[in-house]
């Protein structure tokens, strides 16, 4: 009913629709992009995290159609240079159960310290570079699928911005392709910050495989915001589960591509 002139039927809808989070009629994919930015503080160089948790290894499960084989990361530590598309990745790891490919030892640990830079990927063994060149794209999926490392392709890549109904409530998702390497769809929280990743990249047995990467527990470190907890399904099974231990923004992160 209108009272002294005021209709409440039109100026209930209009004060719902103002206190949304997202108006879509108000953002577009740059400001969204901005606003990810700083509140993620995503224009960092470089970054550097440690975690442990529990992986699997992604398509050698012991029968066709079965889950991953359960690996346990007892320390994942990343350094990341964003300026020069480059990252370091040591993992220790063992074994957590004995089927399942991987080359890993049946017992005891092992340790991988492998690389990405460029176009060029290799690891490490013994102080002596191996090329990886097999491992090149998925790296680089890898890199650019971090929380700020996805901002940044986002921006580089013109990402698209739609408006998607999670549990009920509407949130900015942005798309991109990194062109030849992979596509992604980036779904933003009430705060910004990157809730979920979904991506399609090549691999060179499944061919075209989905990745969906979650972030929960966001955690502030000297002005960055970080996930404590990030979850990993390849080809619609898990892949990784760590908790985040340690996070270093703008770390020294000098890596050079060997002779």
């Amino acid at each position: 009913m209108a009272r002294h002139g005021f209709n409440w039927r039109v100026a209930l809808p209009t004060l719902a629709l103002s206190l949304m989070p997202f108006a879509a009629s108000a953002l577009d994919a740059s400001s969204v992009l901005k606003r990810a930015t700083a509140a993620m503080g995503a224009d960092v160089k470089t970054l550097a995290y440690t975690a442990d948790g529990t992986g699997y290894t992604f398509g050698q499960a012991y029968v066709p159609g079965a889950a991953w084989p359960r690996i346990t990361i007892h320390s994942m530590a990343r350094t990341i240079n964003y300026d020069t598309a480059s990252m370091r990745e040591v993992i220790t790891l063992s074994r957590a159960e004995p089927k399942g490919g991987g080359g890993y030892p049946l017992a005891g640990q092992q340790t991988n310290d492998q690389y990405v830079s460029g176009g060029f990927a290799w690891n490490v063994a013994g102080g002596n570079p191996a090329p990886g060149a097999r491992f090149i794209g998925e790296r680089i999926h890898q890199l650019w699928t971090t929380p700020h490392g996805v901002i940044k392709a986002a921006t580089k890549n013109n990402a698209k911005l739609d408006f998607k109904m999670v549990n009920g409530r509407e949130v900015p998702v942005l798309s991109f392709t990194e062109a030849g390497r992979f596509k992604a769809t980036v779904y933003l929280n009430d705060d910004f910050l990157v809730d979920r990743i979904e991506s399609r990249y090549p691999d060179a047995v499944l061919g075209e495989t989905d990745s969906v990467y979650t972030f929960s527990g966001y955690r502030d470190f000297n002005g960055v915001k970080f996930p404590s907890l990030i979850q990993q399904k390849i080809g619609g099974a898990h892949v990784l589960d760590i908790a985040v231990t340690k996070v270093e923004p703008n770390a020294p992160a000098d890596i050079a591509l060997p002779d």
